[in-house]
């Protein structure tokens, strides 16, 4: 898509949006100053442009001006929820107002599970900042990871751990999600490996089938990297 190809797609996407709230949300007194419009975008192509443009600002500000929809924030996301309402005009994309955006600060740490691995340190640890992403994989010479798994063949840990990816997953915050795990596309199973969280509760363990898509995290939840490496997430602090 070329520039004015683009300019003229985000001019079109406001008009889109703003249309779709105007019929859900019209005549209904809302107070949206705390609440926070999450626009979904499946294409990755679309999402990355619109990411790096001042899409989210702009229609924020179109929508205070144009329809007196004043959001605290605009947040692009690259997944959606059945729940979400789709887009006139776009099936891919879906909005969802957020009525619980504004969320005390959070703190989490992460270490590896009853010895099912190692990591370079003992204990990683993650603030609740949505401009970070925690980097996860084995080694750090293929890719800077965050959360390091050791990728040394002296180590005794070396037959769990040669089966995580140098680029297998990574983690991000949002104020309306929390934390949130993704599996990079070479830690799923169509690229031989697997990336999946065990969660207390539940019978079987939920997989991160692809890429798109990602589990939000949980207060004692164990994540599985490749066949046998377990990290433990747990929350520290909720201010």
């Amino acid at each position: 898509m070329n520039y004015n190809d683009s300019i003229k797609f985000e001019a079109q996407l406001q008009k889109q949006i703003a249309h779709t709230l105007r019929i859900l949300y019209t005549g209904k007194n809302l107070d949206l100053s705390d609440s926070k419009l999450i626009i979904g975008i499946l294409d990755k192509n679309i999402y990355n442009s619109l990411l790096i443009s001042s899409f989210a600002s702009d229609t924020l500000a179109y929508l205070i001006n144009n329809d007196g929809l004043n959001f605290s924030n605009v947040e692009l996301v690259n997944y959606i929820k059945d729940n979400w309402t789709i887009v006139k005009g776009q099936e891919e994309i879906r909005v969802f107002i957020d009525k619980n955006s504004i969320q005390s600060e959070q703190k989490a740490e992460i270490k590896v599970f009853k010895q099912s691995g190692s990591l370079l340190q003992e204990t990683y640890y993650l603030n609740s900042s949505e401009d970070i992403i925690y980097y996860i994989g084995r080694g750090i010479n293929k890719r800077e990871n965050d959360i390091v798994i050791d990728d040394s063949h002296n180590s005794q840990y070396w037959e769990l751990n040669k089966y995580v990816r140098s680029a297998h997953a990574h983690i991000t915050f949002t104020k309306s999600e929390g934390f949130l795990l993704w599996a990079d596309q070479d830690g799923t199973p169509a690229f031989g490996s697997r990336t999946r969280i065990f969660r207390k509760g539940l019978q079987i363990p939920e997989d991160l089938p692809s890429d798109n898509v990602p589990l939000k995290l949980k207060d004692g939840d164990i994540i599985e990297l490749g066949k046998h490496v377990k990290l433990l997430f747990r929350i520290i602090s909720e201010n």
